[in-house]
């Protein structure tokens, strides 16, 4: 399922980029199965939804900050001034987000979460051909062939 994802969402896939490109997307997609797997796991040990939620944002979250302003210096403080709304914004939706879906791991089947989960592949990749005109080639459709069927099987083999 996850090489599905990695076709359906590569770039290197539908314009015939470099393969290391359509490789990382795939890593990428790895890293999130094994990514939900950790944090349904690690949610179901931890006491609280809200405490594993904090701890993560806490500990991952001055990472990004802190090597963006290693590279850039002081120019950063300016560059982010124009849209530090937006990122504030898109990060409070981010949070949200992730705490919804730690939320449901933490209250429902694992294999459903992650098969509703992988939906967002497929709604992403009808957005991209619907509102921005990429190409929706065989490749593509195939891959959404291969993530359904995988999300099938998830929910099948858990009653």
């Amino acid at each position: 399922m996850c090489s599905a994802v990695a076709a359906a969402s590569s770039r290197s896939a539908q314009r015939g980029g470099e393969v290391v490109e359509g490789f990382a997307g795939g890593m990428d997609r790895v890293g999130r199965g094994a990514g939900g797997r950790i944090d349904g796991t690690g949610v179901h040990r931890s006491q609280t939804v809200i405490g594993y939620i904090a701890w993560l944002f806490l500990c991952r979250g001055p990472v990004l900050p802190l090597l963006a302003l290693a590279r850039r210096g002081r120019p950063l403080f300016a560059q982010l001034k124009p849209v530090c709304g937006i990122g504030l914004t898109g990060g409070a939706i981010s949070l949200l987000a992730y705490g919804l879906v730690i939320w449901a791991q933490a209250h429902g089947d694992l294999a459903t979460v992650a098969a509703l989960r992988e939906t967002s592949i497929l709604i992403a990749a009808l957005i991209a051909t619907l509102l921005f005109r990429e190409r929706f080639g065989p490749l593509r459709l195939t891959a959404g062939a291969v993530v359904l069927a995988g999300i099938t099987v998830l929910e099948l083999a858990h009653p």
